[in-house]
């Protein structure tokens, strides 16, 4: 999974307690994998890593990349089509790299 996340090429900060993209800088930040924990749905390395891919879907909308209007990403629904975008990209991701989260 390292060489998947590694592969993109993003600029991950390891920082903070909250996960994000922030298109100014093109940079995704995470809080570090301590702070996550077993679920019933996932162990704490797979919850980790579906929230870094979730991350990383935001991260593919740069217009470097896939090019997708993150400009008043978080108008209602501007924001709510993209967040469907990363949680599919993140599921369909999961499944490939075999991440149980539910």
């Amino acid at each position: 999974m390292d060489t998947v996340v590694t592969g993109t090429g993003a600029h991950i900060i390891e920082r903070g307690g909250s996960a994000y993209y922030r298109p100014a800088t093109d940079t995704v930040h995470r809080p570090d994998p301590e702070r996550f924990f077993d679920t019933q749905s996932g162990t704490r390395t797979e919850n980790f890593y579906a929230v870094l891919l979730h991350e990383l879907t935001h991260w593919t909308g740069h217009p470097t990349r896939c090019d997708r209007d993150l400009r008043n990403r978080f108008g209602p629904e501007s924001y709510a089509m993209e967040e469907l975008v990363a949680e599919l990209g993140a599921a369909f991701l999961c499944a490939r790299l075999g991440i149980s989260t539910g």
